[in-house]
């Protein structure tokens, strides 16, 4: 597709030189340089194409200057999924909440982005915190400032409890889940994969995320990060084409293979878990 126009990029700049030489005297033409000339040219060609079109040219003579089975690192210019900062956006072409008006719901680390459906919201950081980059969202649902270790909630006081990319943080996981399922019904839980952590280079985040987490079934494995794991890997990249505002190959893996990316749990009273800290020992369990 990107060499269809490679005549006609050819045609307009063979037209761009003899409309220049026509106005050009030719003895100023011949003591330009090699390099004089082409910004003279670049300089023609942008003045009569407009952004889109001059991407266009340039990426498909890029194309005819590599190996066919090379192309595929030529970036595209079609504007890809959009962001996704609000997790709720992907989550609701995977999950069911199966919510019923007149329920109540907490979100547990609602953050900039809570969760449309949730009646009550609750927050351990008020303030700003590495765990977050945007500010704490106040939007006349009743905010809770408080620890999910340590809930200030009657038991199976909400009938759903949503708790998205919070369990990886939390020094006590074991204690967080337990907490979890005493205040709640039933409920949904989101973390990080440990592939996420790491194909996004947040392992360079010192303090950040405490445990990988692995899903089975109905069953949560938290696996603290070792050491020599909790590295940057040097590499952006990955992270910065999944946010591009251009599609890319990147953008489409995450896209149609979240499950790849992130734990998705909906539980009904109770789900297990195991906790092995970074020796391999088995620390926690319910």
């Amino acid at each position: 597709m990107l060499l269809k126009s490679k005549q006609s990029f050819k045609k307009t700049m063979k037209g761009l030189i003899k409309r220049s030489l026509r106005h050009m005297p030719r003895i100023i033409h011949k003591q330009l340089s090699k390099g004089e000339l082409i910004d003279l040219y670049l300089k023609l060609l942008e003045n009569l194409l407009n952004r889109d079109e001059l991407l266009r040219v340039y990426l498909e003579e890029a194309a005819s200057l590599m190996e066919p089975e090379e192309r595929f690192l030529i970036p595209s210019i079609q504007l890809g999924y959009g962001k996704e900062n609000d997790r709720f956006l992907y989550q609701q072409r995977f999950i069911d909440f199966d919510i019923k008006p007149g329920e109540k719901v907490l979100d547990i680390g609602s953050g900039g982005y809570p969760f449309p459906m949730a009646t009550h919201l609750a927050d351990l950081y008020e303030g700003e915190t590495s765990h977050r980059h945007e500010p704490l969202i106040k939007d006349g649902r009743p905010l809770i400032i408080c620890d999910i270790c340590d809930l200030p909630f009657e038991d199976k006081e909400f009938d759903f409890i949503y708790c998205s990319h919070v369990l990886e943080h939390v020094e006590d996981p074991g204690k967080a889940c337990e907490e979890i399922m005493r205040v709640g019904k039933r409920g949904y839980i989101e973390t990080p994969t440990r592939m996420s952590d790491i194909t996004l280079n947040f392992t360079k985040f010192q303090n950040h995320h405490k445990w990988h987490i692995c899903l089975l079934e109905n069953t949560l494995i938290f696996m603290e990060w070792r050491d020599g794991e909790q590295r940057d890997t040097g590499v952006d990249t990955l992270f910065l084409m999944m946010h591009s505002k251009y599609k890319n190959p990147f953008q489409d893996l995450v896209h149609n293979n979240r499950d790849l990316f992130a734990n998705m749990m909906l539980w009904q009273d109770r789900f297990s878990y195991f906790v092995f800290d970074k020796k391999g020992m088995l620390i926690q369990s319910g």
